[in-house]
């Protein structure tokens, strides 16, 4: 390199040097303290404080009136919302149970003539089935392994 040019990257090193060998303690120096014991201590110190600050904050809040003014302001914006489905869907629902009146009509008496022999089938079968699955959990636990 010739006398007139300027080495960009010597000058550059060296401030990087040297800045790095002024920071190393300064960096060090401040490292040992916040790693020393009484520093910690103080953190510790502080640290039952800053819980009780953010008990009596959380304390302060009142959910209720956040929940009733959210609910205040939600109800009508749901309301305005449903109105529509609500109108749509209405029509279809009195349709549907126009339609099923004479059927319900028609089943209810044969109902309530099933009652009574259901009524009487159960007493009979309830013990027959309660036999039966008693006899299938003995079948199944014979075949499954027994747990100690």
């Amino acid at each position: 390199m010739s006398e007139n040019q300027i080495n960009v990257g010597e000058i550059l090193g060296n401030l990087m040097g040297s800045l790095a060998d002024t920071a190393a303690p300064i960096v060090l120096g401040i490292t040992k303290s916040i790693l020393s014991p009484e520093f910690i201590k103080s953190i510790v110190k502080m640290i039952p404080e800053l819980l009780n600050t953010a008990i009596d904050a959380l304390s302060s809040i009142n959910l209720g009136e956040i929940i009733s003014s959210l609910a205040g302001a939600l109800l009508p914006l749901l309301m305005r919302l449903l109105d529509p489905i609500l109108s749509f869907i209405g029509p279809i629902i009195e349709t549907l149970l126009d339609k099923l009146s004479p059927v319900l009509n028609f089943i209810s008496p044969l109902l309530e003539m099933a009652g009574p022999i259901v009524e009487s089938l159960s007493k009979i079968l309830g013990p027959i089935i309660d036999v039966l699955i008693k006899a299938l959990n003995s079948l199944l636990g014979m075949f499954s392994p027994s747990i100690s």
